[in-house]
């Protein structure tokens, strides 16, 4: 799909005529009617519906209408925003917030990217807390930047949520994840297997912890909760030494699952899809770029690089 041909087929939607189109546009009708074909062969769908020597919008055509004008209306905005840019001189440093399961060290994979982007060193900080404290902090303006995990139905964690801009990091699901160690006669790939060791599950500060405890409660399980704590390094300890099950984002420990060191598996009643999200102040209005508007889309393009791993 092309520009021009959106163009044309907004001219013909606007006439219904063909020739008229055409000599609108300075070109013949044939080229007219070759530009509309190749666009609906692509989208798979008739744009116009021809009764006798009539030409009508379909319903197809009426709905990509609407979305042909939005994409014109982008592409105009675009030209207005980039003939008015102009290069930041002056680079701001970046302060990230990282909740459970979110590494807390990413500066050097974020000044990696951002260095190719503005062509000089940003500084970048982060620091690792709950969920509670690092809102707080966003919404106080003394961070740029916060992740965390959060439920994907949940609505948005801040009290006003058109004030902040969302990206998804990355998608996960919650599983039910142990070692191919534990004993084989307490081992179910079902629900029962939660009442057959002690679970493991995030912290009580995370998002993701209270909706995990009110399905358990709601089941009825006769579940035995095991160390609380918000170590990532301590639960994978805990999880492949075999002293318990946890009920986590598969994304935490995806190299160990992939590895076959955990086995994760989704049962209906606790597994729920959640995501790792990003989170800054909304100011996308602005004519200029900022450090932090940059660094949301690294973090969504990128993430899953990381760690970083140098090219040679």
């Amino acid at each position: 799909m092309t520009l021009s041909q959106i163009q044309t087929f907004l001219v013909v939607s606007d006439s219904l005529n063909f020739t008229k189109a055409a000599r609108s546009l300075s070109v013949t009708q044939p080229a007219v009617s070759t530009q509309i074909q190749l666009l609906e062969r692509e989208l798979g769908v008739s744009l116009f519906n021809r009764i006798g020597r009539r030409v009508y919008l379909s319903q197809a055509g009426f709905l990509f209408r609407d979305l042909a004008l939005e994409i014109i209306a982008r592409v105009n905005r675009s030209e207005t925003l980039l003939h008015s840019f102009t290069p930041m001189t002056k680079t701001d440093p970046l302060r990230i917030g990282t909740g459970f399961g979110v590494p807390p060290n990413r500066e050097k994979f974020l000044q990696h990217y951002l260095h190719g982007t503005f062509q000089k060193r940003i500084p970048v900080k982060s620091f690792h807390t709950h969920e509670a404290t690092l809102i707080s902090e966003l919404e106080g303006g003394h961070a740029d930047i916060v992740m965390f995990y959060r439920l994907t139905e949940d609505p948005s964690p801040f009290s006003a949520p058109s004030r902040f801009r969302e990206v998804t990091v990355d998608s996960a699901k919650t599983l039910v994840l142990g070692s191919p160690g534990l004993p084989k006669d307490r081992w179910h790939r079902d629900i029962r297997i939660l009442e057959n060791f002690p679970v493991l599950l995030p912290p009580q500060e995370s998002l993701i912890r209270r909706p995990i405890e009110e399905r358990l409660a709601k089941l009825g399980l006769k579940t035995k909760l095991g160390i609380d704590t918000g170590d990532v390094e301590l639960l994978r300890k805990a999880l492949l030494s075999g002293f318990g099950v946890g009920i986590f984002p598969n994304s935490i420990f995806r190299k160990e699952i992939e590895s076959g060191e955990l086995i994760g598996l989704s049962i209906e009643d606790v597994s729920f899809d959640c995501t790792l999200s990003a989170y800054s102040l909304d100011d996308t209005d602005s004519l200029h770029l900022t450090t932090k508007q940059v660094a949301l889309q690294i973090l969504a393009s990128h993430w899953s690089e990381s760690p970083l791993k140098e090219k040679k």
